[in-house]
């Protein structure tokens, strides 16, 4: 991992942008995630009194003798590491789509800890490096970006909350119940036949979700009426619009996150969507380009990407083409006309 010009710049803003995003969501009510839409929660727009936050305590400075509260309280990352979706979507941006393996979990031993020492407050060359009104509003796209997709991975793909949350959401509580069960019947031992038991009904879980995730994929492309317009680009590519809003697309910082969300890294094994070439997000279009290699995947492949733009936190992501449904029964109005005279 390099240290190109501005690298400090661009890592503590994405960095600083997910512990706020983090520290945001830990702090909603659970009622209210369960019943509010994210942009009702946004963190922009409906901060945290820090002075109410059950999780802070009030900090007294010694040369200014005054006491203050820490505006975004600290909050541990997912114990998952890696694995957890958050933490990758965090290391993405950073390190780009070229990043190995190695590039990878070094970038994550930084990560941790950088977080363990935002958790005693900003540090002056942090707070020097983001002091600048440019690099306010970039740390501001990055904290709207990071809290719509960690509301999403926690209310809707039931990923680990932060802890703070752990047990007061009945959306998650149940698996995490299951899980620590498990974890406790593997510390404390077992039989072999336990243990086979086990096996076979992570096998069989292991299927179910096969078989679910297939049917998810083929009612998503079958069942879609817009069939998106593809243009072809030369050199056995094709591409792709799709229209999103919902989230600030002016900010350049904003626009590579959805590029590289889309794109994948390939140390993470993706890009995660079969068929998809390259993504590439207009400024101030509310648009983004789809390059795939066979136009046979369009809709399939405009399909998945517009459930993860929404997951994201763009409301409104939607195929940029025509309605076969519209198309079919104008044309069979049209030939009924031209029987009857």
């Amino acid at each position: 991992m390099s240290r190109r010009r501005g690298e400090f710049e661009h890592r503590t803003s994405i960095f600083e942008g997910a512990y706020r995003a983090w520290s945001h969501l830990a702090g909603c009510k659970p009622e209210d995630l369960l019943t509010l839409p994210a942009s009702e929660l946004d963190p922009l727009i409906n901060p945290h009194d820090p002075k109410t936050d059950p999780r802070n305590a009030p900090i007294t400075s010694q040369k200014e003798e005054k006491t203050y509260y820490e505006p975004w309280p600290y909050e541990p990352l997912p114990r998952a590491g890696i694995v957890h979706p958050f933490v990758q979507s965090i290391i993405t941006p950073w390190l780009g789509p070229d990043a190995d393996r190695v590039d990878i979990h070094q970038g994550l031993s930084t990560l941790r800890t950088w977080w363990q020492h935002r958790k005693k407050g900003e540090s002056s060359s942090a707070k020097h490096a983001l002091a600048a009104p440019k690099m306010n509003g970039v740390v501001d796209g990055y904290l709207r970006h990071f809290f719509n997709l960690a509301h999403y991975l926690t209310l809707h793909k039931h990923e680990q909350p932060p802890k703070s949350l752990i047990g007061k959401l009945p959306t998650f509580e149940d698996a995490f119940s299951e899980t620590a069960s498990q974890s406790a019947r593997n510390e404390q031992g077992g039989t072999a036949v336990d243990m086979e038991r086990r096996k076979e009904q992570e096998l069989r879980h292991q299927e179910d979700n096969q078989i679910k995730s297939g049917e998810k994929r083929k009612s998503c492309t079958e069942s879609g009426e817009t069939f998106p317009i593809v243009c072809n680009a030369g050199r056995g590519k094709y591409c792709i619009v799709l229209d999103m809003q919902g989230s600030d697309t002016s900010c350049n910082y904003c626009n590579q996150i959805t590029e590289l969300m889309i794109r994948g890294v390939h140390g993470f094994g993706l890009p995660s969507i079969p068929g998809l070439c390259g993504a590439l997000a207009g400024k101030n279009t509310s648009s983004v380009l789809i390059i795939i290699d066979d136009i046979s995947v369009a809709r399939r492949v405009s399909n998945e990407v517009c459930d993860m733009l929404r997951g994201a936190g763009y409301s409104k992501a939607a195929i940029r083409g025509i309605n076969l449904v519209e198309v079919m029964s104008q044309l069979t109005s049209k030939n009924d006309g031209q029987n009857a005279t």
